[in-house]
């Protein structure tokens, strides 16, 4: 299991504290969604009434591009479009209806084609549009589309979910119905110019009954999984059925997914994936609507994450802390997290109106005449109808619960805890951020001052394009040759400002372009040079070259750590000889054409720490380093191999069960060090109460013996490596050991048939390092009854002996059993001894008694022969200073007490249950 630590808020003032230009990244997805569903954003002003009508299609148009226009205005970069919302399109479909939601009948053509026209309008803008699909949904009422056209409820009744009083879903559980979804989105990603697909929180609808797919579950449940397990699978396999259909079509084209913000807070479900559970709020939607957002993200399904982290920095359910969270998954998984942020409670001077009349009853909302169940509605839509409701006027005079400073900070904390180079942030709803007075002015004034570039995707292979041919400006339009599907980030550089570095900085960027020409703003076109740099679909940008510069190559470097072939496991650093003014592109893959990629991330420095990759499997792994400087095509250095993966406990392996007590635990060897501290516990943060094992060694191994593990329980384990001043632990890791069943306790003390006198009993039994502890039991009569009656104490594992006060004089009856995780043994055969209360006090020596000789060889020498003698040292002011163990001992063997300090003090001597205190002078 890896840990992630707690984020301090303090780390965030930090952040707080970074000037503007440092905390405005180059890369950075800054999206919005863009609802059409019951025209919750879109289209808002008409729908269209007739096929081709000019006027109002022109009116929907103009409202697309005010939308589009806003997003370029805030120096945002991505539109999540939906064209989706209902088994219906926002595009020309060979599957589903046109709309309701963009036409006044469900299936009537429009005469235009939406997603088509906003791909346009947005790659003119540089600005990305991704499909935004609900898969799942068909109907918000039961029955809603009958008599429309290419109805499921007539050619695939058997494909629907009917949830009463919530509408319909596609069935997940199906085959047919996974096949359908995804050749519906292939249909999208082949006939049009997206650049991503993303899917909301629509999974599972609330509310799924056992009776609703009992028979699907009972003939389709191969693997023999519980119901929740089940369902989530066939959720999980849709999702990898679709990432592998856009992998073949287009593997540009990203692919992600919007969950609730919280994925799980049950510890046991995250230790089946090595990670900690969201720290703060409630993991709902794992068991009900069936989501498991950390299945993609293992299984590598999906290109990033964008999780509804709806809450407030500071608050219950703290927006810093689930970010970090987020941030630090993945890291370990090598995604990409861009956090979708709620704008539902911005406040301003200006909002939508509230218009309570829409609200018909609880759970229902009135969209565009259509009582909708909130339930039928997902998370994101469900907000964004609430707080503007289609149709409502922009007022004046609106509060609410804070200010646009809060989503200023909240994207200064996914800056702040990024660790992949691709920091992102998701808007919704879009129509309130845009007609949120001075919101989007806020934006620009301070996180997103200058345009940014969409993070690449760091893991897929791809060519270098080189650089751009035949730069020429006139009139305030550059042009230049170009490459076939590519795209071209612009800057324009000041004048006297050096070349060598300027497009490293967010300042001179100008935006994006989908085509070999650019028109220079009016304000850039005197005392500025400009530059252009290929951006391929994968986000990876390649050399600038200046206008009016020649083509040259850029300088090799030469690598030095780790050396060719060497181990590096934990943490360590990459690092390469320096050119002056170059930025870098490190590339690390399982394989040396560099195929199977884990990531190529750009670094201004020579240096780049391990901690930033993806957490590694033990392996072979090659690196390089590409050199990139202006004006010049990259230059790649030699390729170097190194023996990668974890520091960890190898054996037992996590997870493992019926792990002997008595196992040798093995770990990676770390390079350099020179000791280890293994620790085992029964919890997972190894608190002191829940020590097994705390012990150094020399060597990566350690054979337990007999008396530190117990049968059937569930250990943590972790190591720490010392080389020299690195101090490394490795990742928690956790077994459960077999089921052992100790045997019957053997008592040792009191004998059968004895005379015990002292003023306690000590009981004492054999070593039975098996059971989990034991249960000693005294009575006055043989059968141990009445029960009331029974003295009784529970002694923990590996102590054998204990302790009873308090007793009569007479016969007594003594028992004990072992106990254990699955039950416990019989007690053993009951021993009699008789019970005698005596003060043992005796200064005096006598017959059988122990003498004590003081001076400077003090000493204690026994008066008979016994099998256990134990001895407290107690000073005048009644604290015990020592205590001495022995057994089997004879008459005359002495005790050496010469150690103490001078004084006076008692001896408090048990032989064989017999108390004697002798006083020492020394």
């Amino acid at each position: 299991m890896k840990y992630i630590a707690k984020i301090s808020i303090a780390l965030l003032t930090l952040c707080l504290a970074i000037p503007a230009v440092a905390q405005t990244p180059k890369k950075e997805v800054r999206a919005f969604w863009l609802s059409t569903v019951w025209r919750l954003t879109w289209p808002q002003t008409t729908v269209i009434t007739e096929t081709g009508n000019t006027q109002q299609i022109q009116k929907q148009k103009d409202e697309l591009t005010m939308l589009l226009d806003s997003v370029k205005a805030a120096n945002c970069n991505t539109v999540y479009f939906q064209v989706r919302g209902r088994c219906d399109a926002m595009y020309r479909s060979s599957y589903e209806p046109w709309s309701s939601d963009l036409v006044a009948t469900r299936g009537m053509d429009p005469g235009y084609d939406p997603l088509a026209f906003v791909i346009e309008e947005g790659h003119k803008r540089g600005i990305e549009v991704h499909a935004w699909f609900n898969p799942y949904r068909y109907e918000s009422v039961l029955n809603q589309w009958d008599g429309t056209p290419l109805n499921y409820r007539e050619s695939h009744p058997d494909w629907l979910l009917d949830y009463s009083g919530s509408g319909s879903i596609l069935n997940p559980a199906m085959q047919e119905v996974r096949d359908h979804i995804t050749a519906i989105i292939q249909e999208v990603v082949h006939n049009y110019d997206i650049d991503g697909v993303v899917f909301d929180d629509y999974f599972y609808m609330s509310g799924t009954t056992d009776a609703m797919d009992n028979d699907l579950y009972q003939t389709q449940n191969s693997d023999n999984l519980s119901r929740g397990d089940w369902r989530r699978q066939n959720v999980n396999k849709l999702i990898a059925q679709v990432y592998q259909m856009i992998q073949s079509e287009k593997p540009y084209v990203r692919f992600g997914i919007s969950p609730a913000g919280v994925w799980c807070t049950d510890a046991s479900i995250a230790e089946k994936y090595g990670v900690t559970p969201t720290p703060a709020g409630s993991g709902w939607a794992y068991n009900d609507i069936y989501c498991d957002p950390m299945a993609w993200i293992q299984e590598g399904t999906i290109d990033y994450i964008s999780p509804q982290i709806y809450w407030t920095i500071g608050s219950s359910s703290d927006y810093t802390t689930i970010a970090a969270w987020w941030s630090q998954i993945v890291r370990q998984f090598g995604l990409h997290f861009y956090s979708s942020h709620s704008a539902s409670d911005l406040s301003s001077a200006k909002m939508p109106s509230l218009d309570r009349s829409t609200t018909t009853q609880a759970g229902q909302l009135l969209l565009n005449g259509e009582q909708v169940p909130s339930q039928s509605l997902s998370s994101i839509e469900r907000t964004i109808a609430r707080e503007t409701l289609a149709n409502a006027p922009i007022i004046d005079g609106a509060t609410a619960s804070f200010k646009g400073s809060e989503l200023v900070n909240q994207i200064k904390v996914n800056r702040t805890f990024d660790e992949t180079g691709a920091p992102g942030s998701v808007f919704y709803n879009m129509r309130k951020v845009t007609h949120t007075s001075g919101m989007l002015a806020l934006l620009r004034a301070d996180v997103y001052k200058y345009p940014a570039l969409v993070p690449a995707i760091s893991w897929k292979a791809t060519t270098n394009p080189g650089l751009v041919s035949n730069m020429a400006y006139n009139n305030g339009t550059l042009s230049w040759n170009g490459v076939e599907d590519m795209r071209y980030a612009i800057y324009a550089v000041p004048t006297g400002t050096a070349q060598a570095s300027a497009c490293h900085d967010a300042r001179y960027l100008l935006g994006l372009s989908y085509e070999a020409s650019y028109t220079i703003p009016a304000d850039r076109r005197s005392g500025y040079t400009y530059a252009v740099a290929i951006v391929d679909r994968y986000g990876n940008e390649f050399a600038p070259l200046f206008l009016g510069a020649s083509a040259g190559t850029a300088t090799t470097v030469s690598l030095t750590s780790p050396a060719n072939g060497a181990s590096a496991i934990g943490d360590f650093e990459f690092a390469w000889s320096s050119v002056p003014d170059a930025s870098y592109y490190i590339d690390i893959a399982r394989d040396n054409a560099f195929n199977d990629l884990i990531l190529s991330r750009e670094v201004a420095t020579n240096k780049f720490a391990s901690s930033y990759l993806p957490d590694l499997e033990k392996g072979s792994y090659y690196w390089r380093v590409r050199t990139r400087q202006a004006n010049c095509t990259d230059a790649t250095s030699a390729t170097y191999s190194f023996n990668g993966g974890p520091f960890e406990i190898e054996s037992p392996v996590s997870g493992a069960t019926q792990v002997s007590i008595t196992p040798t635990v093995t770990w990676t060897t770390y390079p350099e060090a020179s000791e280890y501290r293994l620790e085992i516990n029964t919890y997972d943060d190894f608190r002191a109460m829940g020590v097994a094992l705390d012990q150094r060694y020399s060597s990566n191994s350690a054979t337990l013996a007999q008396g530190v593990l117990v049968g059937n329980t569930k250990y943590y384990a972790r190591v720490t490596a010392y080389a020299g001043d690195i101090e490394y632990t490795s990742p928690v890791t956790y077994f459960t050991t077999e089921e052992a069943i100790p045997g019957v306790p053997v008592i040792l003390f009191p004998t059968q048939g004895a005379t015990v006198e002292g003023v306690t009993l000590q009981v004492r039994w054999a070593e039975e390092p098996l059971a989990h502890s034991f249960r000693i039991e005294l009575h006055t009569d043989d059968t141990f009854s009445p029960a009331r009656s029974v003295k009784r104490q529970s002694v923990d594992a590996f102590v054998y002996e204990t302790e009873f006060d308090n007793l009569t004089d007479g016969v007594w009856y003594l028992r004990a059993r072992s106990e254990y995780a699955g039950g416990e043994t019989e007690y053993c055969n009951t021993i009699s001894f008789t019970y005698k209360h005596t003060s043992g006090i005796d200064l005096t020596r006598g017959d059988g008694k122990c003498q004590v000789i003081s001076g400077s060889g003090a000493a204690l020498v026994v008066g008979r022969q016994a099998q256990h003698i134990g001895i407290d040292v107690v000073n005048l002011s009644g604290q015990t200073v020592a205590q001495f163990v022995q057994e089997n001992v004879a008459q005359g063997d002495r005790i050496a007490l010469d150690m103490l300090p001078r004084g006076v003090y008692l001896l408090d001597v048990r032989i064989d249950g017999q108390r004697e205190v002798l006083k020492l002078v020394k």
